[in-house]
């Protein structure tokens, strides 16, 4: 039994609350259609209203039970639902703000259908308003595992896999490239190893916090944002009227060291022009309050400036990031806060008016001990603002020769042969990269990572001694292995050794701090 997909843009019949497409896409009824943005193409309903309504028409090849999934977004707060009918059963759909008007969240009906093969009819009343729909999909129950624990196979992409009550591994030992996969958020994406797609152009816009400062980060976020790209075999080109930064990445850029918002206004114009990017990374306003230009008034020059570059390039994603805390003086420090706190309802306010704008919360993620020097951050503090940056940026579903698995309810999972990215969740999970050069991040709770030979080197980005556990297998132990701690300022890279095979490396660990106690 196979899933069966049913488009939202491919109705029967429907009744709509306004006169006309508002999106201007793929129909041309009263029902408002526009590109969907996710990673399948395609158009999504969207300006949803309560009373709408809308009836589709599909097959089902086999009968058996069915849970269905429906794809839905939301940059607006609130109850967004629906209703769907069909074989005289009925289930609701209820979605909360998913961060953006595209980032596309699987929710699943708390029922399943029993449903006959044949032709049917399915109904969708809208109870709620403001969201998006992509897709419905129903999901054989065949396809849901009920034992106590299961071993489920990955396949090779484009599929739903639904764990039991019990403890599930998924394997993606068969996969035919490199994955990237988040538990939590229920999603792994193959990537395709070799890309005939144009490169997805980013352009990062900002100030020294973009271009780099000091002698200790040239590059800023940028080099370390590239570097998670290329792992993840994403095809990107960093964009910009300038190159700045160590070699080894893609220097391009459109950050000025020194610039205020006022700056960057005057000149972004001539950029985008010459750039076309797809995407702009925008984090500015620093030196609005370094060199006291009127602070009060910063957060309607950065109004002026997303209307600018929306204005331009409608069809480009812009993201926009709060600016990194400043510790120099109290009262800057404050200023931080403040400008910071105007931003999410600048660019709910884009959003809600159609504008193809995101905020990505810097700010949260870094202390004043990330600050080198008050203002720019360190080594470490760049990093996690690469990570923060690439997070949002997935959740873009930026175009790639990729397929995307649906997943859910599965605890524990183990990569591809080639070298993939790996994400648990909040809760307590197994993760084994396999063969390939792995990034590994366990996320919340206790997690276990295994590690074995022949498997290449995993970086484990989180691990918290105390908490988390190391796993050998093929029969080693934690007498056969070696344990080198880096060399530097307190806490380093600790690389675990069995003879000459370095099996992983453990980043931000203190000297020392690994024991016999954190291998099982």
């Amino acid at each position: 039994m196979s899933s069966i997909r049913i488009e939202a843009e491919n109705y029967q019949d429907a009744i709509d609350s306004t006169i006309g497409n508002n999106g201007g896409e793929y129909r041309f009824e009263d029902v408002d259609i526009q590109s969907s943005r996710d990673i399948d193409g395609g158009y999504s309903l969207g300006w949803i209203d309560s009373g709408e309504w809308l009836t589709y028409n599909f097959t089902v090849p086999t009968s058996g039970e069915y849970r269905l999934v429906s794809r839905m977004a939301s940059a607006r707060d609130g109850n967004h639902s629906f209703t769907a009918t069909l074989a005289g059963q009925q289930t609701n759909f209820n979605v909360d703000n998913t961060g953006g008007w595209w980032n596309w969240q699987n929710v699943e009906s708390a029922k399943t259908f029993s449903l006959d093969a044949g032709s049917h009819e399915m109904r969708l009343d809208m109870l709620g308003s403001v969201f998006n729909i992509n897709y419905l999909e129903l999901i054989p129950v065949s396809s849901i595992n009920n034992n106590s624990s299961n071993l489920i196979h990955g396949g090779t992409g484009n599929n739903s896999f639904y764990g039991s009550n019990g403890i599930d591994t998924i394997t993606y030992d068969a996969a035919s490239s490199s994955i990237v996969a988040d538990l939590g958020k229920g999603k792994v994406i193959h990537n395709s190893t070799n890309s005939s797609m144009q490169p997805f152009k980013i352009m990062p816009l900002g100030d020294s916090n973009t271009e780099g400062w000091g002698s200790w980060d040239l590059g800023a976020y940028r080099d370390d944002l590239w570097k998670l790209f290329d792992n993840s075999n994403y095809n990107i080109d960093f964009v910009g009227p300038h190159k700045t930064g160590p070699s080894g990445f893609d220097r391009d850029n459109a950050g000025f060291s020194g610039w205020k918002i006022g700056e960057i206004d005057s000149a972004v114009d001539g950029w985008l022009n010459d750039a076309q990017p797809d995407m702009v990374l925008l984090m500015i306003g620093t030196n609005d309050i370094l060199r006291d230009d009127n602070i009060t008034q910063a957060p309607s020059r950065l109004n002026n400036l997303i209307d600018n570059i929306t204005y331009q390039l409608p069809d480009t994603q812009l993201l926009v990031a709060s600016i990194p805390p400043i510790s120099r003086t109290e009262s800057q420090k404050q200023q931080a806060i403040t400008f910071n706190s105007h931003l999410p309802g600048i660019i709910d306010s884009k959003a809600a008016q159609g504008k193809n704008v995101s905020f990505v919360d810097v700010y949260s993620g870094l202390t004043a001990d990330d600050l080198q020097d008050g203002v720019h951050p360190t080594v470490e503090g760049y990093s996690k603002i690469a990570d923060t940056w690439y997070d949002a940026i997935l959740e873009q579903n930026i175009p790639q020769d990729s397929s995307q698995d649906t997943i859910s309810n599965i605890e524990n999972i183990i990569g591809s042969n080639y070298d993939d990215v790996i994400i648990g969740s909040a809760g307590a999970n197994v993760i084994q990269g396999g063969a390939g050069n792995d990034t590994l991040t366990g996320g919340g709770s206790s997690d276990t990572f295994v590690l074995g030979l022949g498997e290449g080197i995993d970086t484990i980005t989180d691990f918290a001694v105390g908490e988390d556990s190391l796993q050998l297998s093929d029969n080693l132990s934690f007498q056969d292995i070696t344990i080198i701690y880096g060399s530097g300022n307190g806490y380093n890279d600790t690389t675990i050794i069995y003879q000459d095979e370095a099996l992983a490396v453990l980043t931000g660990m203190e000297a020392g701090s690994l024991s016999g106690s954190d291998f099982v």
